[in-house]
């Protein structure tokens, strides 16, 4: 039905303006030689005007659904790794909450997960700028920004993250391997000892391979 339904309103809308001008030509043709005049063509119009008020109550009666059922549907998507749908669900939630920063980080979670870096990336832009103080969101645009070699940028991503919120080790430890392969390894042996120093198994294991 969802996947119809915007067919099925364009006939709706065809069949509304073939109705109308129904009208119109009678109208024309009683101002015209001053009799009240029905032509077959409007007869004929009066069964689909009919057949398209059945269909638009058809479409009032069926449960609209809200943003839980979307992303309910979008979570089921992911799980088949039926990305492309799942961001179809996830831009239905966008377009029902259009300010909810939450719904533009899932969407870009969603887009990377899905190798559409770039439009993860804008996904993130706009949900940091409804909601600028989301450690989560700057780390995951720095995922982002790293699978496009854009290692300077997610630099400075995984620092803002990690500015925001020191809970957020994944940022710092990921800084560090950015600025390994930059050539940073001081920076990246510094980051990683914080990162280590909260228990994180794989920032221990970069440190003691690359940090003597």
């Amino acid at each position: 039905m969802e996947h119809s339904l915007p067919v099925l309103l364009d006939i709706i809308y065809m069949c509304g303006w073939a109705f109308i001008s129904s009208i119109m030509w009678g109208c024309y043709k009683f101002s015209t030689h001053k009799t009240v005049y029905l032509s077959k063509n409007m007869k004929s119009n009066w069964f689909l005007f009919s057949l398209c008020a059945i269909a638009i109550s058809l479409i009032s009666c069926q449960p609209k659904k809200t943003t839980d059922d979307y992303n309910k549907s979008a979570a089921e998507k992911i799980q088949k790794k039926d990305y492309k749908g799942a961001i179809e669900d996830l831009t239905k939630v966008i377009e029902l909450t259009p300010k909810d920063a939450g719904a533009y980080f899932g969407r870009g979670l969603t887009k990377i997960t899905a190798g559409d870096y770039k439009g993860a990336i804008e996904d993130y832009n706009k949900s940091i700028e409804l909601d600028p103080k989301n450690s989560w969101a700057y780390s995951d645009r720095g995922n982002a920004k790293t699978r496009l070699n854009d290692l300077e940028g997610a630099v400075e991503d995984y620092t803002k993250a990690f500015d925001l919120n020191h809970g957020n080790i994944e940022a710092v430890l990921d800084r560090g391997y950015c600025k390994q392969t930059l050539g940073d390894i001081p920076g990246a042996c510094a980051d990683w000892t914080i990162a280590a120093g909260s228990g994180n198994t794989l920032a221990a294991e970069a440190l003691a391979a690359n940090c003597k």
